[in-house]
């Protein structure tokens, strides 16, 4: 791993109480922010877990992994979060600009929105957020 500024700290451990899709976002900040490589973050994942959640894991017989995107499912299912492009799809279709939201921020979430929603649409993106914009 590159050099690691003592400024920049992962969140607190994943507990069975933490909201796993906040706690995700914050530790791939975290992965930004550090530099981490693809290939370490799956384990960087597995250390900041508490015990109870290395137990619950055990006990659904989840091996240790090194692929950080299978181990994010995973835990989304554990967790019973709703991971799917069709969550995603409707989140996208139905979002529109917030009271005392900037277009600079709601823009941003529907380019965060968009490639999970329709993943098979990559090269057709600009086109699809100018679409919803005009919405």
């Amino acid at each position: 791993m590159s050099e690691n500024p003592r400024w920049i700290m992962p969140p607190e451990a994943l507990a069975r109480s933490s909201d796993v899709e906040r706690w995700i976002i914050r530790m791939e900040r975290y992965f930004r922010a550090a530099d981490v490589p693809d290939n370490r973050r799956a384990a960087m994942v597995q250390y900041h877990m508490d015990e109870a959640m290395g137990d619950v894991l055990s006990a659904l017989e989840v091996e240790e992994t090194d692929d950080y995107d299978k181990l994010k499912s995973t835990l989304f299912r554990v967790f019973g979060v709703n991971n799917s492009e069709e969550r995603y799809m409707k989140e996208f279709i139905n979002r529109r600009q917030r009271e005392n939201e900037s277009v600079e921020e709601y823009a941003g979430h529907l380019k965060r929105l968009l490639p999970k929603a329709f993943p098979q649409l990559k090269d057709q993106a600009d086109g699809i957020l100018l679409q919803q914009f005009e919405a």
